[in-house]
Parts: C-alpha cells; structure tokens; sequence
C-alpha cells in the first residue's frame, strides 16, 4: 500500500489569504466582510496548528516525546517547546511575533467557542476564551484598525484589517519559528521547509501575497 502525507496547512492558509482579499470586495456587504474575516482568523489558525503537528510528526524520533504527552499540548505549547527541545532557545513571548500569535489564538477560541451570551454595550462576559472579549478588543486595536460606535465585539473586531493581520501573524510567526530551529545540526534534513534551500513556504507566500498582505488598507 503507497503511504502519502498530507500537506493541509498550505491549503489552510489559502483559505486564509483568499477571505482576507474578499473582505476588500466593495461590491459585498458589512456582513459579507465580517464573515469573511471570521474564515480568516479561523484558518489562519487551523494553518499554523496543522503545520505545528506536521513538524512533530517528521520529527517523532528526535524531540523524546510520546505521542500521548504531544497530544495533551496545546498548539500554543508545541511551537513553545519543539525549538526548546531542539535548540535550547524559543520565542520571547513579549515581543512580536508571538504576541500576536497570542492574539490570534485568543480572537479564534472567542469565535470558535462563543457562548451565544447577551452582551451590554459597555459590559462585558467571559466567553469561552482566554481574555475578555473587552481586553481582546484593546489588544487587537493595537495591531490593526478596528471599527469605531457602539457596537459588539465580533462587529468591532471581525472586518478587512483584521483578516490581512491573520494572515500575516502566521508568516511572521513562521518565519521567527525557522529562524529558532535552522541552527539544528541536520536542519536541512530534518526541517526541510527551513533550509537555505528551501526558505519555507510561508515566505514563497509572503513574496506571492506580499502587495496585498502588507501594503496599506
């Protein structure tokens, strides 16, 4: 029987990238960019999660975990702990790129685990995530434009700006995570998607989409 791996994360992050530019379609409505800047963050998420677990399956018998003990980390956990493990050094999680993948991870579990609760303009509930939707708004406002009025947290948050912020967290998240483990004797052979030959693909994506994810509007 022939065996194949998966390569999902790519396709993931297309998703990705193809609602962010739907969100700056004028002919579609509010809504329309609203619900696109959901399937953003949500897969923008999903790419990285995926790829994270395809790194620790090419790489099972070198990092000294069982399968069991991986699967009870969280994504968060894993992309804190491989270049650890394999380089003695991670990220600084007071700077970016994580503190936005932070964000990231926070924006999706409020959307994907939404309590459906009443919400008082101005007061807040905790809804299944790890900040408040109020703290989450603050710290999004910090990376990119949210919409201004009196308005919930998902209508403030969930537009074109913060779809194109998705998308870019994960490549410069990416990026910084090659940069962690390319010192690795063997990096070649055992992260192919980081060697100098191949600089991974989420900077072939960069160049690709970069006119659009990193340019104004």
């Amino acid at each position: 029987m022939v065996k194949m791996k998966a390569a999902l994360h790519l396709d993931l992050f297309d998703a990705a990238v193809n609602a962010a530019s739907k969100c700056f379609d004028d002919s579609n409505s509010k809504h329309a960019e609203k619900q696109n800047a959901i399937v953003s963050v949500v897969m923008s998420w999903a790419s990285l999660e995926a790829y994270i677990n395809k790194v620790i399956d090419e790489t099972r018998n070198l990092h000294g975990l069982d399968d069991e003990e991986i699967r009870a980390m969280s994504t968060r956990t894993k992309y804190t702990v491989l270049p650890k493990l394999f380089n003695r050094q991670t990220f600084d999680k007071s700077k970016e790129p994580f503190e936005s993948f932070i964000i990231l991870n926070s924006l999706r579990n409020l959307i994907v685990h939404f309590s459906g609760k009443w919400e008082d303009m101005g007061t807040w509930e905790k809804m299944g995530a790890d900040y408040k939707p109020e703290k989450i708004e603050k710290m999004c406002k910090s990376k990119f434009k949210i919409n201004e009025g009196r308005m919930t947290w998902n209508n403030k948050i969930l537009n074109r700006h913060c779809a194109k912020w998705a998308c870019r967290t994960v490549i410069d998240f990416l990026e910084e995570f090659g940069n962690l483990v390319k010192d690795i004797r063997g990096a070649e052979y055992l992260f192919p998607m980081h060697s100098d030959k191949d600089k991974g693909w989420w900077v072939s994506k960069k160049e690709k989409n970069h006119d659009f994810l990193y340019g104004r509007g």
